[in-house]
C-alpha cells in the first residue's frame, strides 16, 4: 500500500546563485509573481542588489527626518496587495512608487518600514550608520 502525503507544487529555480546574500536573493525571489520561473540569472542578481542598497540609504536618510504617518493612498494601496493573494510584486510596485514620489521622507521611511514587516528584507538596517 503507498500512501501519498501532501504535494507541494513549486516554480522551478534556473541557475540558482550559491552564495549570494541571502537578502538580495530573497528580493530576486519576492519580485517575481508567483507561478512563474525565476530566472536568478546575474542581471537579475545585480538589479537585487543595487535595489536593496540603493532602498536601505534612502531609508537611512529619510529616517533622520521627522516621522509621519503612512498616506492613508499609500497603506490602501499597500493593503490592497496585500489582500489579493499576497500580491508580494505589487507591494514592491507601491515602494518603487513612492521612493519616486514627492512625499515627506519621514513618510516615505515609515511606508517602507511598515512594508517591510510582510518583506522581510531589513530595510531599515543602515539607519545611524555613517552616510
Amino acid at each position: 500500500m503507498t500512501s501519498v502525503g501532501v504535494q507541494l507544487a513549486v516554480a522551478p529555480v534556473e541557475h540558482p546563485a550559491e552564495g549570494a546574500d541571502p537578502d538580495v536573493l530573497r528580493l530576486a525571489l519576492l519580485s517575481r509573481p508567483r507561478g512563474l520561473a525565476a530566472r536568478l540569472d546575474t542581471a537579475a542578481l545585480q538589479d537585487a542588489h543595487d535595489t536593496l542598497v540603493r532602498w536601505r540609504r534612502a531609508v537611512a536618510d529619510w529616517a533622520r527626518e521627522p516621522s509621519r504617518p503612512v498616506p492613508d493612498e499609500v497603506r490602501g494601496e499597500l493593503r490592497t496587495a496585500w489582500e489579493d493573494d499576497l500580491d508580494v510584486p505589487g507591494v514592491l510596485r507601491v515602494l518603487r512608487s513612492v521612493e519616486a514620489s514627492g512625499l515627506p521622507g519621514g513618510a516615505r521611511f515609515e511606508t517602507y518600514a511598515y512594508a517591510d514587516r510582510l518583506l522581510g528584507l531589513e530595510l531599515t538596517r543602515e539607519i545611524g550608520s555613517p552616510a
